[in-house]
Parts: structure tokens; C-alpha cells; sequence
């Protein structure tokens, strides 16, 4: 756990995006949930239910995690900043990854994901954000 001074504001602004990322991830599950049974929808995205289901759980799952590592982050968990680190480092191979091998991957998308993910590897890893994390 983190030294019991002031949290650094980059680590709580890294708090409160990663809180929203994992609001937008349990509504975007449950979304895919109560969706699941749409034909008209699933026809859409090109899956079937129960395809529809499996991914919406997965990411109600999966925000559920990130609520988590939020709420560790907050408390200074190093296990949390890794977390964090981790899956930011894997979004922007992912977007890189995506626009060169991806056919009609969106631009905007990839721009939007790879500087959100900056953000937050540059606010989690400055010099007061570490000092905090160590307890120095």
C-alpha cells in the first residue's frame, strides 16, 4: 500500500477515468445482454444470442475488475497500478495492431484509444505518481 501522504492529482484522475472505463463497460455488458435477444440487432453485429450473451458477460465481468483495480488504485495497491499498466500497454498494441492488420479498422478509434491509453501510463508512471505508489 501507498505512504499515507496525499494521493497525487494524476493518480486520481487516473482514478476517476479508469472508474469510468469500467461504468461504460458494465453498461455496454448489460447493453449486450437485454440487446441478445433482438434479432433485428443481433443480425446487426453479425452474431447470434447466444454469442450476444457470452460477450455481454464477459464484459460485465470485465468491468467488474476494472471497478476493482479502481478502487485498489485509489488505495494505492501496486497490484492495481500493474493491472493498469498492463492492460494500457495491451491497448495500444492492440489499436496498433488493428489499423496495420485490420482491414477497415476505424482511425478515429485506434487515435482515441492510443491517447487515452498514453494519458494514463504517462499520469500512473510520473515521478510524484511512483514516489506515491512506493511509499517513498
Amino acid at each position: 500500500m501507498s505512504n499515507p501522504t496525499s494521493r497525487p492529482g494524476s493518480v486520481t484522475f487516473v482514478v476517476v477515468l479508469v472508474w469510468i472505463y469500467a461504468i461504460m463497460m458494465l453498461i455496454s455488458g448489460g447493453l449486450w445482454l437485454w440487446m441478445s435477444n433482438d434479432s433485428a440487432f443481433v443480425g446487426d453485429v453479425d452474431v447470434d444470442a447466444g454469442e450476444a450473451q457470452i460477450y455481454g458477460w464477459t464484459i460485465l465481468v470485465m468491468g467488474l475488475i476494472t471497478l476493482l483495480t479502481a478502487i485498489g488504485l485509489g488505495r494505492g495497491s501496486r497490484l492495481a497500478r500493474f493491472i493498469v499498466n498492463a492492460v494500457m500497454t495491451l491497448r495500444i498494441i492492440a489499436d496498433v495492431l488493428g489499423l496495420l492488420l485490420l482491414t477497415g479498422y476505424p482511425l478515429w478509434q485506434a487515435v482515441v484509444s492510443i491517447a487515452w491509453a498514453a494519458l494514463i501510463l504517462v499520469l500512473l508512471n510520473n515521478r510524484a505518481s511512483s514516489r506515491w505508489f512506493l511509499g517513498a
